[in-house]
């Protein structure tokens, strides 16, 4: 399972093109569990995000971005990954899951659609 999460993990972070392209020649990047995978991607994301969100909004400080900043998952998610939310300090928002216990990405549009309507921009 650990494995099959760390693959996964590794393709939607795109460090496999990273590795590929001898990016991180002198680097070894290895978690020792899933647990760790899940903190280290939201971490990454988190980063990224506030990255991509600094260069539209260069005077809001990064707090206030962070503020705005909110992850999803399933209520079968791991209880991992609401630890990594936590300590992230990233705010999770869980969502109901399918019939067939997968949480679709009709579900996810349509709450990022709600949200989106509620949002202020910083």
């Amino acid at each position: 399972m650990q494995v099959t999460q760390l693959n996964f993990e590794d393709k939607t972070t795109a460090l496999d093109k990273i590795t590929e392209n001898n990016i991180l020649d002198n680097f070894i990047i290895l978690q020792s569990s899933a647990s760790e995978c899940v903190l280290v991607s939201l971490l990454a994301a988190r980063a990224q995000k506030i990255k991509e969100l600094k260069t539209l909004h260069p005077f809001v400080d990064e707090g206030v971005l962070l503020s705005k900043l909110v992850a999803y998952c399933s209520k079968e998610a791991h209880s991992c990954v609401e630890k990594a939310a936590m300590i992230a300090f990233t705010k999770l928002r869980i969502l109901d899951p399918d019939e067939n216990l997968s949480l679709r990405g009709t579900t996810l549009s349509q709450v990022r659609i709600t949200r989106f309507c509620h949002f202020k921009a910083p």
